[in-house]
Order: C-alpha cells, then structure tokens, then sequence
C-alpha cells in the first residue's frame, strides 16, 4: 500500500467524521441555551414555562461537576438553584459535605448564626472551602430574611462518609427539650461523639440502629418538640454514618446518600451539588455493577428526578504528582475521541441543552445515545499525563436529563 493511497484513506475517514459531526454542532449553536458567562448571576434568559416538561416536573435536581476544582461549575449550578429558588418553590440545597458542616452553614443562613468563612473552613470536603461557597450561602442568607421561618431555604449535608458534630448538635437540641435519654443512647453517642474515620466492623449495628429508631419515633409523637426536623435528621444522618463505617464501600456512600435525601427532603423540592459521578442515573464508573446516588433516586421517584451533568474542555487543573504532592498543569488540547471534542466545535463558550428536547432531532438522538468517552476527575484531581486513566465510556442521554458544557474553566477561589 503506497504512501499516497494511505493519505487518500485517512481523508476519506476525516471528511466522513466532520460530515457527521457538522449537524451536532449546528443543532447545539442553534438550539442550546446561551450562558453569557460562569458567575453566580442569575441570568438564565429562558421563560420557567419554556423548559422541558420533565424539568418543570422534577421535585429532587441533580446538578453534578466533571471535577471538583473548578470555580466554574460551581458558579453555573449557582445560576441555576437561584432559578428553581425563584421560579419553582425550591427549598432545599442538599451537598457533597458532612451533616455536621452543613448544618452551621444552615444555622447561619437561617439566623445569622456564627461566622461564615469559619463555618466554611470547618467543611469537611477541602473543596468546599471557597468564595464561591461562601457567596452561595450569603445569598441563601439574605434571600432567608424575607421569608417566613416555613419558606426558608434549607441546607442539609448528605456525605455519610463523616460523624463531624453530630453528636454534639443533638445532644444540644435534646437538652433543648428536656428530652431524657435511655442509657444505652447515651453509650451509643459516647462512642460516636469523637470524630473518626475508620471502619469500625460494629458487631452490633443492627441493635444500635434501632435504638436510633426508637427515639426517632418517640420525637415524631411529641408536637412541641423544639427544632424536631434537624433531630429526626441528625438521627437519620447517625444512622448513615454507623452503616456506612461498618461497610465502607461506594456502594453503601451512594445508598445512604441517596437514603438521606429522600429522608430530609421530606418531599420537598430540593437541589443537590455532588460530583457527576454521584447525580448521574447509572452506575457508578467504572464499576458497573453499583447504583449511583442518582439511580438510587430515580428507582425511588422516578421523572421526578433530573440529573444535569457538565464537561469541560480546557483549563487549568490540580492534581497529585508522583510525589503526592499537589501540583498545578494546564489541559490546552481537547481529548481525542470524545463527546467533549465535538461539543469543543460549537460557537458558543458555555451551553445547556436538554436531552428531551435535543433527542427529537435523529442526529442528536444518534449522538446522545451512542457510547463515548468522556473525561471523570474525582476528589484526587488529574495531571494532563494522567487523562488515559481518567477516560469513562457511557451514554450521555442514559446518564443525565441534560448537560451543561463549559470549553475553558477556571480553578476554584480558596478561602485564605
């Protein structure tokens, strides 16, 4: 085979690939909504009652991130809990952080409780702990002084992955109410007052458990039980953390995730800020065989949950270096071979599309169900070296309701 009939053959394949891309880019330029920039301004220019069905339906949205170090996603999913907050009765904001953390953060945009770079400092997840979150929860602050106590926005940590204060916050609302506690419960919160992570293999979960359960029960029959809904979920978040520490596993992270939410939602209309991996209605990469914390909510309320997933193309990252040190890179060429390389194409900087809406178009509908790469940077960041290992293949349209697609992101804004 000769050198010019090998240029001739790649040609064809590369005419081909741009053919098939060219509707995919049109559709996106001329269909995708516009997001003019990824600050925390709401700016959605889009009527409430123009969005999809599914959209306008949803109680529980799931607006995950492709990494947790970019100030951008954070921001465009600000954009959009101040949107459903305004236009659709939102009231809860659910977060990727430990229910002890949260719940300071909930104190002060209630009633102006505490400090609040201090309250985000004390976060668990180092992720948390920005100017972005802390511009998020002033405004839930300030949005909170106009309303009544009833229709104040909520904000609950769903990571059982931690046991950070509460103890010490239910022992405060038992002293509170006077309530007596059995002697076993006071052992039980001795054991569990002392932050810690580690497995401990508890022999006997299934009696500390319902022990949990009998005072959850005893509080629901009180009607003038002070601050009875952060009991019941301070309880609930307990029993989260003991599951979770007998069975550190992924699989039970997501469940009890997931668990929770639908617990303290309390059928409320809420909003959740985790990863993709966790909002996503598939499993959980690359081990196919456990639920994420999204599928878990979809076989639960099925429709009434939305899942919005993000991709990037370029940017600044952080990642651990082979001295496990942190250390800061560049990505400036978009992945070869994925969904992120055609939606790089499209004129416009940052775009939201909803896969219903999209999917009524058969070039999309081909595009949004075939399987593809994309690109999964978890809690340890990524180096540019490192993107092969980081590369997950699966089908946008079964993973999320929609996608939000940023082409140059920016690192977070680090709280000093």
């Amino acid at each position: 085979m000769n050198k010019q009939f090998i240029i001739f053959i790649i040609l064809i394949f590369f005419n081909f690939a741009r053919a098939q891309e060219k509707p995919i880019i049109e559709w996106i330029d001329n269909n995708a909504l516009n997001i003019s920039n990824s600050n925390q301004t709401n700016d959605i220019n889009i009527p409430f009652d123009r969005m999809s069905e599914k959209f306008k339906n949803a109680r529980i949205y799931g607006f995950g991130e492709a990494s947790h170090q970019h100030k951008d996603f954070f921001n465009l999913k600000t954009k959009f809990f101040k949107y459903l907050v305004i236009n659709n009765n939102l009231k809860i904001l659910f977060l990727e952080e430990s229910f002890g953390g949260a719940y300071s953060a909930n104190k002060y945009v209630k009633n102006g409780e505490g400090n609040p770079v201090e309250i985000i400092k004390n976060f668990r997840q180092g992720f948390l702990h920005t100017s972005e979150m802390l511009s998020l929860i002033e405004w839930i602050k300030t949005y909170n002084e106009s309303q009544t106590i009833q229709n104040q926005i909520q904000i609950y940590g769903m990571d059982c992955m931690f046991n950070y204060n509460i103890v010490s916050i239910l022992e405060s609302i038992f002293q509170e109410n006077n309530f007596e506690l059995k002697s076993n419960i006071l052992e039980l919160f001795k054991k569990y007052k002392v932050e810690k992570f580690e497995p401990y293999k508890i022999k006997e979960i299934t009696a500390e458990i319902s022990q949990i359960q009998s005072v959850q029960d005893s509080i629901k029959n009180i009607s003038l039980f002070k601050n009875k809904q952060d009991a019941l979920n301070g309880l609930e978040a307990l029993k989260s953390y003991i599951t979770f520490m007998n069975e550190p596993t992924q699989n039970i992270r997501d469940k009890n995730m997931a668990d929770l939410i639908f617990y303290a939602s309390d059928f409320k209309k809420a909003f959740i800020s985790a990863h993709n991996y966790h909002i996503q209605k598939t499993e959980l990469p690359p081990i196919t065989s456990i639920p994420s914390l999204g599928n878990w909510l979809e076989k639960k309320i099925g429709l009434k949950y939305y899942s919005v997933g993000f991709d990037f193309g370029v940017g600044k990252v952080k990642g651990y270096n082979k001295d496990k040190k942190w250390e800061e890179a560049e990505i400036n060429t978009v992945t070869k071979n994925t969904f992120t390389e055609t939606f790089f194409k499209s004129s416009k900087a940052i775009f939201y599309f909803d896969f219903s809406e999209a999917i009524k178009d058969e070039k999309m509908n081909n595009f949004l169900t075939k399987n593809n790469y994309y690109l999964g940077i978890g809690g340890y960041g990524i180096l540019p070296r490192q993107i092969k290992y980081a590369l997950i293949k699966g089908k946008l349209f079964e993973m999320y309701d929609a996608l939000i697609f940023v082409k140059k992101v920016t690192l977070n804004s680090l709280l000093k």
